[in-house]
């Protein structure tokens, strides 16, 4: 079920060191629509062109990767993968099966899980530790995933063990605007 996941960790946690920085101003970000799904990409993230991902080896499951600008060599970076998905899933179950499956990921410590709703449908967001490239330090993650029309979606933030706020409050509006509501 998580490959998509498995296989974006590998391609990006390999070449890409994250870190960030925030100065409290409060979060503006543009609306963007990608035909089945729609987030709010704050001001200073930029989409990687289909052309940047397949340099980067990036596998076909993954949408859209939008990253911050570098600060000290280190890009903060948030990536939505899509997967068909063989059994029927609702949002809350697919959620709680994606939190469940990164548990075997390498030095995978649990940070905090939470109750959200996206589109009326009550999934998690998971944040979690995890070292998934053993010559890459430890990483946060911060994870939502749901389900619309039978496909899988996950939007995964990947930033250092220790953020400042700025950052933080940048990767949970854009993972938090997530919607698949597209007549909004």
């Amino acid at each position: 079920m998580r490959r998509a996941f498995s296989v974006a960790m590998s391609a990006f946690c390999g070449s890409i060191l994250l870190v960030g920085c925030g100065n409290g101003e409060s979060i503006s970000c543009q609306e963007r629509s990608f035909g089945v799904f729609g987030i709010c990409v704050p001001s200073g993230w930029n989409e990687l062109s289909a052309e940047e991902l397949r340099e980067h080896g990036v596998p076909q499951e993954v949408m859209v990767v939008f990253q911050s600008q570098q600060i000290g060599g280190n890009i903060p970076t948030v990536l939505i993968t899509q997967e068909m998905l063989v059994n029927d899933f609702d949002a809350s179950s697919y959620s709680a099966e994606n939190v469940e499956s990164v548990k075997s990921l390498p030095e995978f410590e649990q940070l905090d899980k939470q109750n959200i709703n996206i589109d009326g449908e009550n999934i998690h967001l998971h944040v979690f530790a995890a070292q998934p490239a053993a010559d890459e330090p430890k990483k946060r993650f911060y994870q939502v995933s749901s389900v619309s029309k039978g496909v899988g979606y996950t939007a995964t933030a990947i930033v250092p063990l220790s953020i400042e706020t700025g950052v933080e409050e940048e990767v949970l509006t854009m993972l938090l605007s997530l919607t698949f509501d597209m007549e909004k």
